[in-house]
């Protein structure tokens, strides 16, 4: 009993560190495009409308991704407004309860000073805690995978006498079913193969009769049913579109963006894990030469993120998120490995001076880039970008002094030295980024606001800039104009194709969706119309119809037929170059 008390408070503790870890820079950046305008649209459209079951994206519906997210989204945003920051609350705290379920699954296996080295681990790695500051669905989806995965690994080896064995499967497939909830059909075809790759591989089949898998299909189908039937009712081009076009077509085939080759993933991992990858590989092959001493738990564990980096391996198109499922047993491996050094007493003088050699060349490295983004005039710009790498290159260094301190010899310093180098290139990432990305329409869209009365439409010129309609806020649709009949619509996957389908299946989407004979007449109608475009349009829509310039960057240029253009006010923060 002493002990559970002990791990419960070892448990609150955890919840209490890691919470401002993950809150903390949840608003210092604007919203990066397109996911993080396009996602938490959907949900705002949603309190906006009222309509809970079917997706819309500025109107249109977006049947690309089941609702479980939206609705978390909405109910942030419903709480703490629309703002970067309880957009991606529901974020942080997946990731948050990710570093907690590492933890319990953990302590649970082996012992509780693994448990916290693998839950810091997790924490400190630059991917997962960047995903838990992104507003997609990825860290949410991997949750549910892992906790499903968890779930079943603690109802495998449960006694066969406990009343926790069967609760524990059942937690494992409604996980799995909030996973199809929230992605599609990967919320249990990851663990079910991951499932299967270590059943295979350790010969477990005989234990099929006693996984509750008659519980796999009613878990999910009391999780997922109801709304799957009554978004299928409102439209009923949904369930080919989903399965058919959205799981299967994307899976196997090539038309789809981000092509990159086999080894996308283990690359990913290796970078998106430092520091900790240095330990990775000695902790696989010391999970691989102990892969049959605990009855297969470091088999399960090793079989986990192996199955989900072959199954995103094999199509072309590949994400950096994908690899999400994967991370969280990749770290209990690294927590369980540098448990069994310590407690065999290894003082590993050769890993503290590589590790140490290792953090102290990225110092010196990421100052000297530093010193000149200081001196180069492009940077002008972001003021703060050299600060940031000067604080990056002193996170490395203040890692290497602590493994440098015990000289190599203590285990203790590694691991501290490793912790501080991987939580400060976490924390540092996050106001780096917006340094590096130049498509946010931030600035533009809050000097906009102003001069948007109730009745004003607001119009976008051959682009759509997913982020304008979360920061206006508004009730009505943003009007898009385009060349609808371009038959290369279809050929992209972006915005104008989603866009082109809501025409296809939504009569009333043509009221937003306009061509130039549309935008024509609606500025020769009685409402002010404010267009936002490119600012290398701005000659043309000046010349052509009319308008003059209220607002501009070298981004963006906001126009109007209205005498506010004489009035403007100072031009909006200039957000740099466009990239294409």
């Amino acid at each position: 009993m002493s002990d559970r008390r002990r791990l419960l408070r070892d448990f609150a503790l955890l919840f209490i560190v890691l919470l401002p870890y993950f809150l903390l820079l949840l608003g210092a950046r604007p919203l990066n495009v397109p996911d993080e305008g396009r996602y938490p649209e959907i949900a705002r459209e949603m309190l906006v409308s009222g309509d809970f079951i079917t997706p819309k994206v500025n109107g249109a519906v977006f049947l690309d991704k089941p609702a479980l997210y939206y609705w978390l989204e909405a109910g942030s945003m419903s709480v703490f407004g629309v703002n970067p920051a309880a957009i991606r609350l529901p974020q942080a705290l997946f990731g948050v309860a990710g570093c907690l379920l590492v933890f319990a699954l953990t302590a649970r296996f082996f012992n509780r000073r693994a448990a916290w080295f693998s839950a810091v681990a997790l924490a400190a790695s630059p991917l997962y805690f960047l995903s838990s500051q992104y507003a997609n669905l990825d860290l949410e989806v991997a949750f549910w995978i892992s906790a499903s995965l968890a779930g079943f690994l603690c109802g495998a080896y449960a006694e066969p006498s406990s009343h926790w064995r069967r609760g524990f499967f059942i937690l494992g497939y409604l996980a799995g079913g909030f996973g199809v909830l929230t992605k599609g059909l990967i919320g249990i075809v990851l663990p079910s193969l991951a499932i299967f790759t270590w059943m295979l591989w350790q010969r477990r089949w005989r234990e099929l009769p006693r996984w509750s898998l008659l519980w796999l299909p009613v878990a999910v189908l009391v999780v997922c049913l109801p709304w799957y039937t009554m978004v299928q009712l409102r439209n009923p081009q949904f369930l080919h579109f989903f399965f058919i076009y959205q799981q299967f077509q994307r899976f196997t085939g090539g038309g789809f963006n981000n092509v990159f080759p086999w080894w996308f993933y283990p690359v990913v991992l290796m970078l998106g894990l430092l520091p900790w990858s240095m330990l990775l590989p000695a902790a696989l092959r010391d999970a691989w030469c102990t892969r049959n001493s605990d009855n297969g738990v470091r088999a399960f564990l090793l079989a986990w993120p192996f199955a989900i980096i072959l199954f995103f391996s094999l199509p072309a198109s590949k994400i950096v998120s994908y690899s999400l499922p994967a991370v969280p047993p990749l770290a209990i491996l690294v927590g369980v490995a540098l448990d069994g050094w310590l407690a065999r007493g290894l003082h590993l003088p050769r890993l503290g001076r590589f590790a140490g050699l290792v953090l102290a060349i990225f110092a010196l490295g990421i100052a000297f880039f530093a010193t000149r983004v200081g001196l180069q005039p492009r940077y002008a710009a972001h003021p703060h970008l050299a600060g940031l790498l000067y604080g990056l290159a002193g996170a490395f260094a203040v890692g290497a002094a602590c493994i440098w301190l015990g000289a190599g010899r203590k285990l203790g310093h590694i691991v501290l030295g490793l912790a501080i180098a991987g939580g400060g290139l976490s924390l540092l990432a996050v106001p780096l980024v917006p340094c590096f990305d130049k498509e946010s329409i931030r600035g533009t869209a809050e000097a906009l606001k102003p001069f948007l009365t109730a009745d004003a439409v607001v119009v976008t010129y051959h682009n759509y800039y997913q982020d304008l309609p979360v920061y206006l806020n508004r009730p009505d649709q943003i009007r898009v104009v385009d060349d609808w009949n371009d038959p290369n619509i279809i050929k992209v996957d972006n915005w104008r194709r989603e866009f082109r389908f809501a025409l296809n299946d939504q009569p009333e989407a043509s009221y937003w969706l306009l061509d130039e004979d549309g935008f024509a007449k609606l500025l020769s109608g009685p409402h002010p119309v404010f267009v936002v475009a490119d600012a290398n349009k701005a000659p043309m829509l000046a010349a052509h119809y009319a308008m003059q310039v209220l607002l501009e960057t070298s981004s963006f240029v906001v126009l109007t037929r209205s005498t506010l253009a004489s009035e403007s006010p100072a031009p909006a923060h200039d957000e740099g170059p466009r990239r294409d």
